[in-house]
């Protein structure tokens, strides 16, 4: 009989593998462009919330910032330790509780970390966000938009099925959170405004730029 923790790790393993054979590829386009935004705004120091296999850390090192990933997945951040450059470090821990004090990054990340979550939910992780976050620094979120031709777009259709695939409350939350806006209707009803914003991947991938005030 299969031990119940082993076979969870082999699942996990599985799962980290899965993400940077297929969905790293699919988002270099999309952390490229974060990580060019970072290095146009200044942001010396970033962190990116649910970091999953560092793939976006990795590209931001690249460039010469200093990158923070943090992940509750302890095997995403093995994986991602295992190909860490010296401007990377990656931290275990939570979205909703992040272990930073106030102020504590010129940036912060939030890269398809809100769409599988709650409403409520992805206000906390907004929140915590905000608060690690220096004055006058920029929050930088990246998540799912409705195409404007959802019915014939590729892009778009890789999108769900991926999303099906997760199931459960992941993909109900992926179905709210596109219903609701998107990212960018997700910001709007936080009461922030993007000065800059992009749309990647068949147009399916928002990138949006938030400046916090002072």
């Amino acid at each position: 009989m299969i031990d119940a923790a082993v076979a969870k790790k082999s699942l996990d393993r599985l799962a980290v593998l899965g993400y940077h054979a297929i969905l790293d590829p699919l988002l270099g386009s999309v952390h490229s462009a974060i990580a060019e935004m970072c290095l146009r705004n200044r942001a010396q120091t970033v962190l990116d919330i649910a970091s999953a296999t560092g793939a976006q850390c990795r590209e931001l090192g690249a460039l010469g910032l200093r990158a923070t990933g943090l992940d509750l997945s302890e095997t995403m951040i093995r994986f991602a330790r295992q190909r860490r450059s010296e401007a990377v470090t990656y931290v275990l821990g939570s979205a909703f509780c992040l272990p930073f004090q106030n102020d504590s990054f010129d940036a912060a990340l939030l890269v398809l970390a809100l769409h599988q979550h709650s409403e409520e939910h992805r206000q906390v992780m907004l929140s915590e966000a905000r608060r690690v976050t220096r004055s006058a620094g920029q929050l930088i979120t990246a998540d799912y938009l409705r195409p404007s031709n959802p019915t014939t777009n590729p892009a778009w259709w890789l999108v769900r099925g991926i999303e099906k695939l997760a199931g459960g409350d992941h993909y109900l939350g992926f179905v709210d959170f596109v219903e609701c806006g998107g990212v960018i209707g997700f910001l709007e009803r936080a009461g922030l405004h993007a000065v800059e914003e992009h749309r990647l991947c068949g147009g399916t991938i928002g990138i949006v730029r938030v400046p916090l005030a002072p």
